[in-house]
């Protein structure tokens, strides 16, 4: 007979984007992070948003006593922002990096140059072995016009893939990060069915009745709200999964990591949810049952019609940057031959020079836009749609 074990882990979304002017007092949350993830409080922590190395390495110094065992999910410019801490031994690691990731010109939001994507790291706790996996899916930056609906899916369905792919040769598996998604949406849906997990809010021992007490953004209580359009909701979980013979159950769950003790402003412009489980050998317990087709159907056929839309729409945006490129060069000519540039005219002369400066630029970049990465996403669209096709079939 196993011995059984109990342990909390602990994901927080750290808000650690390395500029002064969009984030706020970081390096002094990420030292009140540190310090008390050493309370020992915690035995594994999952974090997101931690893109400066600097900043992990000073949470892998404060941590180092309770938390020895690391890891960082490193990706795409500037890594995923995914670390792990582990009071137990990491035994192995693994990364997946999303396929879709934004758009390349959106360099205000970084999705593309971060690489979003998930993290496996291989726990051993006496003698299970426990999967443990950090996401932290695309963000919507709008309630009302998605425009990267494609890629969020994508995310949310390579997520499900990844993890029902590689937690069968464990005893329990438990994802943790900041999906982007909220409880019900078809993304949130995606994940808990194809992966096989439960969502340790809704079946904890004793649970809430009031499910507002598990909102992890968008408070208005928190220091770092800023937009009083936005509601509460809750998009950071911790969700698990167990395979045969293994007994793997949510105690507790609640959200934590808020106000900074003795200071006047939170850790994070999200809040930690923690969760606490009970680890147990059980021959009798068979595994986290799996969904029906129906239900995968349902929520995967939209997505695909969604892909086929976007499929569509690549091949215009890929046909208007050739006509742009074409229109720059033809510019570049004109002005060049003509010798325009040399207007004396000082007004015309330096809007003819600015203009030349721009379509040079764009005359670089548009063929590498259409010849790279439209092809490179295209690929990935069709890739997801024909995932998603097959693991349909697959239930005939």
């Amino acid at each position: 007979m196993k011995d059984s074990y109990r342990f909390k882990i602990l994901t927080l979304n750290c808000w650690g984007v390395p500029t002064r002017l969009a984030c706020k007092l970081r390096k002094e949350r990420i030292s009140a992070i540190g310090e008390t993830l050493n309370r020992g409080e915690y035995d594994i922590v999952v974090l997101q948003e931690i893109w400066n190395q600097d900043d992990y390495k000073t949470l892998c110094k404060l941590t180092n006593e309770m938390l020895p065992y690391k890891h960082y999910f490193y990706g795409g410019m500037i890594g995923t922002g995914v670390c792990i801490f582990s009071k137990y031994r990491i035994a192995e690691t693994m990364t997946w990096r999303y396929t879709l990731n934004g758009s390349f010109y959106a360099v205000h939001r970084g999705d593309w140059f971060g690489g979003k994507g998930v993290g496996l790291a291989k726990l051993q706790i006496g003698d299970y072995r426990l999967h443990i996996y950090g996401t932290h899916l695309h963000a919507a930056y709008s309630d009302t016009d998605d425009e990267y609906k494609m890629d969020r899916l994508s995310q949310a369905f390579e997520l499900s893939e990844f993890v029902r792919n590689t937690s069968a040769g464990c005893d329990g598996y438990i994802v943790c990060g900041d999906f982007n998604y909220s409880c019900g949406q078809r993304g949130y849906e995606i994940i808990r069915a194809n992966a096989r997990l439960k969502d340790a809010w809704l079946t904890q021992l004793n649970k809430p009745e009031d499910d507002s007490q598990g909102m992890t953004c968008d408070k208005p209580d928190n220091t770092f709200y800023s937009d009083k359009k936005t509601v509460p909701c809750r998009i950071d979980f911790v969700m698990y999964g167990n395979n045969g013979g293994v007994d793997l159950k949510c105690r507790q769950c609640f959200v934590t990591m808020r106000q900074i003790p003795g200071r006047d402003y939170y850790y994070s412009d999200h809040e930690g949810v923690c969760a606490e489980f009970d680890l147990s050998g059980n021959v009798t317990m068979s595994p986290t049952s799996a969904c029906s087709k129906d239900e995968l159907t349902k929520l995967l056929e939209p997505c695909i019609n969604l892909c086929e839309k976007t499929e569509v729409e690549f091949d215009k945006k890929r046909s208007l940057s050739i006509y742009l490129w074409f229109f720059c060069l033809l510019y570049l000519f004109t002005i060049y031959y003509f010798s325009i540039g040399e207007l004396k005219w000082m007004p015309i002369s330096m809007f003819i020079a600015l203009t030349r400066f721009t379509g040079s630029v764009l005359a670089c970049i548009l063929p590498w836009y259409f010849l790279v990465v439209c092809n490179f996403e295209l690929g990935s669209l069709l890739n997801v749609k024909l995932n998603m096709k097959n693991l349909i079939q697959s239930y005939d």
